[in-house]
């Protein structure tokens, strides 16, 4: 079932509990209060410096704006740079909880979401009445855009794995981690955000970053990191592009199980993900049909299963047809971070970046002795599985 109710139990803050800063990109002076909310109502932000203090709960069709921030618009409602907050609300397992701001953007504090995380220990964490709603995905989710990816396949968690690089291909950075409420507190909520030295006088042009400082930001000025202190991290700006990854799919509407492989994200490939998660949801909610029952010895159910069987049922059953695909995958094999073993870098469409070498020989040895996806991923084992998964689905999507 893939809207499933997993016995835990949705949670609220205990209490309320303020901070003041500037924000990002407005520069407004600005207070950001956390408040309890009530069961299944979300994470809804509170605009009190407007008439009748309207109230969004923002969600994937209400993005406007997506250029170095995520920002949703409702009626005259307006909100910037919300990925933050949410990602720590998000992050720290908060179900329901009301997000007051007397201005339009929250308070960017030191470019991370760990004053936020500090703000939900204030507060206090309680637990509600009823049990917490979870989406698993029914099938793969594959965005591509130029150089960057981003993949969603199923998976009981939520396990980020992301590749970081700048477009010069340098300060490339890879993890993979799984996220909880503890794990994200320690490990993603103190990354900050940061940018590019040569990107700023642009970004000021546009009328963004008026309130920028390097309290607030990493500055990545040629192959030198600029901080105002040490890093907290040695790979700082890949875990900060996964705390804007967790903030970002909160606009999905539902509180995700997936593994999302991302190369090079930003704003615009989260929100389509989001976009590609919230409808999926919302059509696995839709009465339809009873499927089909699979083959009598054969389970379709999990993510390599899916994967082979699809390949399959579309005639892609010989190994020349796939191995001919195989060449390229942009996302780094999971175990073999940059470079491992076979993993190769190479160039393409003019853009440097780090790809992953598929290694055809297990899918040759797979089709040759014609073994059962289980036994596939014996063979590959469960990551394995997951890159082969998401290459059945690329190749499904050019047939």
């Amino acid at each position: 079932m893939n809207n499933c109710v997993n016995g835990m139990k949705q949670r609220t803050l205990g209490k309320e509990a303020s901070v003041k800063g500037k924000a990002l990109h407005t520069g407004q002076d600005v207070t950001l209060t956390l408040k309890p909310g009530a069961l299944n109502s979300g994470l809804v932000f509170r605009r009190i410096d407007l008439f009748g203090k309207p109230e969004v709960r923002p969600v994937s069709e209400m993005i406007t704006e997506l250029e170095r921030k995520t920002t949703v618009s409702s009626d005259t409602v307006k909100l910037h740079t919300i990925e933050h907050v949410l990602s720590a609300l998000s992050g720290m397992a908060v179900d329901n909880a009301i997000i007051e701001l007397d201005a339009s953007e929250p308070p960017i504090v030191d470019g991370s979401a760990r004053p936020f995380t500090t703000l939900i220990h204030q507060c206090g964490v309680v637990e509600q009445a009823e049990p917490r709603e979870t989406f698993v995905l029914t099938h793969p989710i594959t965005i591509n855009e130029g150089s960057r990816s981003i993949i969603a396949l199923p998976f009981d968690g939520l396990r980020i794995t992301c590749t970081s690089a700048d477009d010069r291909g340098i300060h490339t950075q890879h993890l993979t981690i799984d996220i909880d409420a503890e794990t994200y507190e320690a490990q993603i909520a103190p990354a900050r955000t940061f940018t590019i030295y040569e990107d700023i006088e642009g970004l000021i042009e546009k009328g963004l970053i008026k309130g920028g400082t390097l309290d607030s930001a990493i500055i990545l000025k040629g192959d030198k990191i600029v901080s105002k202190e040490p890093l907290r991290f040695k790979d700082e700006l890949v875990r900060h592009k996964i705390l804007d990854i967790v903030g970002d799919i909160v606009l999905a509407g539902v509180r995700l199980k997936a593994h999302i492989i991302a190369v090079r994200p930003g704003h615009a490939l989260n929100a389509r993900l989001a976009a590609a998660v919230r409808k999926q949801w919302q059509e696995s909610k839709a009465p339809k049909a009873k499927a089909a029952a699979p083959p009598p010895g054969e389970s379709f159910g999990g993510p390599a299963d899916c994967a082979v069987a699809a390949a399959q049922n579309s005639g892609l059953r010989d190994d020349a047809a796939l191995v001919e695909h195989e060449h390229l995958i942009a996302v780094p094999s999971v175990g073999h971070p940059m470079g491992d073993q076979d993993n190769g870098s190479t160039l393409r469409g003019g853009q440097r970046g780090q790809v992953a070498r598929f290694h055809g020989s297990h899918l040759r040895r797979a089709q040759r002795h014609k073994l059962r996806s289980c036994q596939i991923e014996d063979l590959l084992g469960t990551e394995g599985c997951n890159v082969f998964c998401a290459k059945a689905s690329q190749l499904l999507r050019a047939q």
